[in-house]
């Protein structure tokens, strides 16, 4: 350095202020840390994501309803189906909505309702072996299900005759039969009787649109009743059916009045569809000679029958041939082709059916 030039002091880093700045490094980290994460919960701006799922309930003839639910979370405001069918109840199809991981569709399904038929009659000897006694009502009951078939409980009487049952505290009658069960309520009964005479007996007749109208034809015991004569009501008319008087437990017809009854019975109109008949030909071939079929139990035949009621399902049949394969039914009378489906019988008369067929290479049945 010469003379007259200034001095300039260089800066010394000793070795420990590398250790010293480390640790005040380390000091200082978890206070940074602690302040950041402090403002980021002071922030409004951050909203958490959730994933979002749909729930939707469907029931036919009604809006649907939509329900939104976190994905994982549970459904808790779950809708109730609306009951519209008399004698049914209506529920979902699921019922566990914990845990939703997908969008799903929820349908109304309809459980048939089952209710009781109370008796209001002081049982006396008679055989209660399959009824029930509900100790709330004081009362025995049986069970029947809506829309499904039913023979209700005969309450007996010495020396005289059920001739039906009456709901308690109304008019309305309702038979012991084997028809399907309508009413879609509990209901109590209470019986009718009529005594029974060694010199005569009474044939109540139960009629009009509601079948509460009522005629009682009394005769000596071995006297028929002459329906001009005693004016027995006159039966109903519709296409397609026929219609009876029957007995009260719905299994005896009454359709003429020239045998002696000799016994109290009540009567009720009961509506029959008509039977008619398919009658089904395998035709003939070129030759002359017949073609044969099978079908279930009709093997080997050219020609079978099958019963078909008016109003009612029916379906036709599909026979395997022998050597040819079958095509189509055809009307005998009007050329009409017939298609193999199910449909509802509306004819007021017998069908004639002829095959068609095609030859095949197989020589036996399929």
């Amino acid at each position: 350095m010469k003379k007259g030039d200034k001095f300039t002091e260089k800066a010394v880093v000793k070795p420990n202020m590398h250790k010293n700045l480390i640790r005040i490094a380390v000091l200082l980290l978890p206070i940074v840390l602690l302040f950041s994460l402090y403002g980021c919960e002071k922030r409004e701006d951050v909203t958490p994501i959730f994933i979002k799922y749909t729930v939707t309930f469907v029931q036919e003839g009604y809006e649907d309803i939509v329900k939104e639910v976190v994905k994982g979370q549970t459904l808790t405001d779950i809708p109730t189906p609306q009951n519209d069918r008399a004698g049914y109840t209506a529920k979902w199809n699921k019922t566990d909505f914990t845990n939703i991981q997908e969008s799903i569709i929820v349908e109304t399904v309809y459980e048939v309702n089952e209710y009781k038929v109370y008796f209001d009659y002081e049982f006396d000897g008679s055989d209660i072996s399959y009824l029930s006694y509900d100790s709330t009502e004081k009362m025995y009951y049986q069970k029947v299900t809506f829309d499904e078939y039913y023979s209700l409980y005969e309450v007996y009487k010495d020396d005289y005759t059920l001739l039906y049952y009456k709901e308690a505290g109304t008019d309305n009658l309702v038979q012991i039969t084997d028809e399907q069960w309508k009413i879609p309520k509990n209901i109590v009964l209470q019986p009718e009787f009529i005594e029974n005479s060694l010199i005569n007996y009474s044939v109540v007749f139960f009629y009009g649109e509601d079948g509460t109208a009522q005629k009682t034809i009394t005769k000596n015991i071995g006297e028929v009743i002459d329906k001009e004569i005693d004016g027995v009501p006159e039966l109903p008319e519709e296409t397609g059916y026929s219609y009876v008087w029957a007995t009260l437990d719905g299994r005896r017809i009454i359709s003429s009045f020239d045998e002696v009854l000799n016994e109290n019975i009540a009567l009720y109109v009961k509506k029959m569809p008509k039977a008619y008949t398919i009658h089904y030909s395998a035709g003939k071939k070129e030759d002359g000679s017949d073609y044969i079929m099978q079908y279930g139990n009709f093997r080997e035949v050219n020609t079978f029958d099958q019963t078909v009621y008016y109003g009612q399902e029916y379906f036709l049949i599909h026979p395997n041939g022998y050597g040819f394969d079958f095509v189509k039914w055809i009307d005998l009378s009007t050329g009409e082709t017939y298609r193999i489906t199910d449909d509802i019988w509306t004819q007021m008369d017998d069908l004639y059916l002829e095959a068609v067929w095609e030859e095949s290479d197989w020589t036996g049945y399929f």
